[in-house]
Formats: structure tokens, sequence, C-alpha cells
């Protein structure tokens, strides 16, 4: 029935030509009018199509309130920086996170919101990260490198060979 459905549609209607949601309500009487053993599908189409439709708009505004939610996240965490800048200056050590972990290093570059960190991982290598100012700390106690930092749960996965 569907398929009969959608070719009279295609064949009777200008459907095609604009797919919104009143066309297709409109296609559709029309369609029940002239093919009343379709009228039930066509009922239960215009039915699927605004559960579809309120489907979409609800969707649209989750993002939208993500989106203004983290437009004022970003705001707020560049203002909390602005106030303490004044605090870190070219060469200074910090505490700075970096993918959920903890590093100590040296303050590179400073902008206005934002400082560039370089430190030395653990394996050695060294590496540089932009971290905003508020996110830094003055504590650069040894023990404090590469440690964990957020969740408290999270600890390191320990496999089998290391005990």
């Amino acid at each position: 029935m569907d398929n009969v459905r959608n070719q009279v549609a295609v064949d009777d209607t200008d459907y095609d030509d604009d797919q919104s949601s009143e066309r297709h309500r409109a296609a559709c009487e029309a369609i029940a009018v002239k093919y009343p053993y379709l009228a039930e599908e066509c009922a239960a189409q215009i039915k699927r199509r605004e559960s579809s439709d309120e489907e979409a708009e609800s969707y649209a505004r989750y993002i939208q309130e993500q989106r203004d939610s983290y437009t004022e996240f970003r705001h707020v965490r560049s203002a909390e920086s602005a106030e303490c800048a004044a605090e870190w200056s070219v060469n200074d050590t910090c505490g700075v996170p970096h993918k959920g972990r903890w590093y100590i290093g040296r303050v590179v570059k400073k902008n206005r919101v934002t400082v560039d960190v370089e430190f030395m991982r653990k394996n050695g290598s060294e590496a540089t990260v932009r971290a905003y100012i508020r996110d830094i700390i003055s504590d650069t106690t040894p023990d404090m490198h590469g440690k964990y930092y957020g969740n408290t749960d999270k600890e390191p996965k320990t496999f089998p060979w290391q005990f």
C-alpha cells in the first residue's frame, strides 16, 4: 500500500517539487479523497510525518541548548582566565592538566587568556600544551607529575603482568 501511495503522490501531485510537511499533508489528503482505499495509509503517513517533524524539532532545540550552554561556558572560562592573568608570567613553573593527567611545566608563552606550557612526559619526551590560565595551578610538587585529576575513582588500569 505504501508503494502505491508513494507512486500516486509522484504521478498525481507536485509533491516531488515541494516536500514540506504542509505539502505532504495536502498530497496525502488529496490521494485519500481520490483513492478511498488508500485513506488509512495516508492518515498513517500523515501521523508518522508529524511525529518525525516533532522529533526533529525537539532534537534541534536540544542542539541549540547545548551550543548555548557551551558558549556560556567558554565566556565564563575566558573571563576567569583574564582575571587570573596577572598572576602568571613567562618562565613561571606551574601544574598543567593535559589528557586527564597533571604535568609540571614551565610557561613559555602567555596570551590574554591562555598560556603555552612546556613539560616533560614520563617517557622523557617534551611536549607543549596550550591551557587556559584559570586551569593551571602553582602546586608543583614532584609526586603530582603524571597523576590523574578529576574523578577520584579513575585510576590507571592494572594489567596482569604489572603485579
